[in-house]
């Protein structure tokens, strides 16, 4: 697989990364940005435009994996369990961090507590990963015809329809989720495995070639994916406007224009072809270790002390915090990867685990 690494699509997780790094500095309950920010000065409109912008983050890492998962049938059973015991070891060492920096106390039972895997990405991807071989199966056996017509059905489901319902939620100030095709809860705003498996299956839609965009200039793309940034922000902001009740429609994962920006800058990106660099491939490694390890730092940013200074001397806060935090967590990554490997090889093979392949025929 290492050999197999583009480094564009590499580039893209690095950015994709920083970008939610970006999105949590801007949360209410994690950062706080947007909440400090001085409602309609020009700092709180570029915070929404960066929201905007990286909003598309998880959308974005779910269509990637599916570019090249779509592409084979057989999964790793170890690969999930890697994935959630990484969840888990990191949680445990993140309460740690805080509760001495904090001066909580610490006992056995807070320790195993701080263990439980608590991360819907992880879940859902991994139950994702697991089942998509046989969605795979489903879609080689379709023509051309029959997956765009089996995409635009999903899309209308599970996208545009929830996005809909949600939106006049919040204009009209009811609550009509029982009329919502994912869940008698509602939409649950894309944290669901009805928007992983539709962002999985048009992942592959794109890497069969049957993206109308795969056949449109650069320059267009890249219009398109602008006018959906500026779309998100006018939405948003009519959300406030509106009165969101909990996640505004603009930027929930399921939100059609989300989901459209995201097919976009992934295109561009495939368009820009710069070989296999090693020092891309090597920071993109550390992806989802900074994902995971990137909370701790963003309380200690001082936000609000930032926000509402001089735009530039924002928007270098923002830059620099998110280097410093990527560059943090790869040191992390690294440190982790380097006991945690040998371990893995050996476990993996004491307690070997059979691969999952559809095409393996049952033994008679």
């Amino acid at each position: 697989m290492k050999k197999e690494r583009q480094s564009n699509i590499e580039l893209l997780r690095i950015l994709t990364i920083m970008g939610i790094i970006v999105l949590h500095y801007n949360n209410p309950i994690i950062g706080g940005g947007i909440k400090f920010a001085k409602e309609g000065g020009l700092n709180f409109y570029v915070l929404y435009f960066l929201e905007s912008v990286f909003i598309n983050g998880v959308n974005v890492f779910v269509m990637i994996s599916a570019l090249f998962l779509s592409k084979t049938r057989r999964r790793k059973i170890y690969k999930p369990i890697e994935l959630v015991v990484q969840v888990s070891l990191f949680a445990m060492i993140t309460y740690i961090i805080q509760a001495l920096l904090v001066g909580w106390t610490i006992t056995p039972r807070t320790i195993l507590s701080s263990l439980i895997p608590l991360n819907y990405f992880v879940i859902l991807y991994s139950t994702l990963y697991l089942i998509s071989p046989y969605i795979n199966v489903l879609l080689d056996r379709m023509s051309d015809k029959g997956f765009r017509s089996m995409v635009w059905l999903l899309l209308v489901l599970f996208s545009f329809w929830p996005t809909l319902i949600d939106f006049l939620n919040e204009a009209l100030q009811k609550q009509w989720n029982s009329l919502c095709t994912v869940a008698p809860g509602g939409s649950q705003w894309g944290y669901s495995i009805v928007n992983f498996v539709l962002l999985y299956v048009l992942g592959a839609y794109m890497e069969r070639g049957l993206f109308c965009a795969g056949k449109w200039k650069s320059g267009t793309v890249f219009s398109l994916w602008m006018a959906c940034v500026f779309v998100l922000v006018i939405w948003a902001r009519i959300n406030d406007k509106t009165g969101y009740l909990s996640e505004r429609s603009a930027w929930e994962y399921c939100n059609p224009v989300v989901i459209f920006s995201g097919m976009l800058i992934i295109e561009l990106f495939r368009r820009w072809d710069i070989g296999c660099e090693k020092w891309i491939n090597s920071i993109a490694s550390a992806a989802f270790s900074v994902f995971l390890f990137h909370g701790i730092f963003i309380q200690y940013l001082r936000i609000e002390s930032f926000v509402n200074r001089n735009l530039f001397v924002m928007l270098a806060h923002i830059a620099c915090s998110v280097v410093l935090i990527y560059g943090a967590s790869f040191a992390v990554h690294v440190t982790y990867h380097a006991v945690m490997n040998p371990i893995w090889k050996v476990i993996e093979k004491r307690i070997p685990l059979p691969d999952i392949d559809p095409e393996v025929k049952a033994v008679e």
